[in-house]
């Protein structure tokens, strides 16, 4: 017998309630996905995954599964970007702040296409040095600015 915060399986095993109705079969004879209540998506604001679980629509087609079924980065091609996104084409979208970082996030690198001569990382370096003397311990922290430039982008 379960307890009082659990959900008891049709083959008698216990399960947290919070797996019930969660979209994951946690029940080996998948028991808890059984007559569980869905309701409707918000079609305008909201994409509905193949197993009915609703995602907000900007999470389709972002490089990060939010789906269980992972239903929402399949058949990505003819999927709309977000306003300020880049459509891989063919394929994803990807944010701003991934656009001309220097990485290759499309497929074939669309993403680093046309962002001026070079493509730059700035990285931040912290050194902390402990030293003692004197029975006195001693920090000293160095911090420095390195731009990096990863490869050559011809415009």
């Amino acid at each position: 017998r379960c307890t009082d915060v659990s959900y008891q399986c049709q083959d008698g095993k216990c399960i947290s309630m919070t797996q019930y109705c969660d979209f994951h079969d946690d029940c080996d004879d998948r028991s808890d996905e059984i007559n569980c209540y869905r309701p409707p998506c918000n079609m305008s604001n909201e994409w509905m995954c193949s197993n009915a679980q609703c995602i907000a629509i900007e999470k389709r087609c972002d490089l990060l599964v939010d789906c269980v079924d992972s239903s929402d980065e399949l058949k990505c091609g003819d999927w709309p970007c977000p306003t300020e996104f880049l459509k891989c084409p063919s394929s994803f979208c990807i944010p701003p702040q991934m656009v001309c970082n220097g990485l290759d996030d499309c497929l074939n690198g669309e993403d680093e296409i046309d962002c001026g001569q070079y493509a730059c990382m700035i990285a931040k370096f912290f050194i902390i040095i402990w030293s003692y003397h004197n029975q006195q311990i001693n920090i000293t922290a160095l911090a420095f600015t390195s731009a990096v430039v990863p490869r050559y982008v011809h415009i």
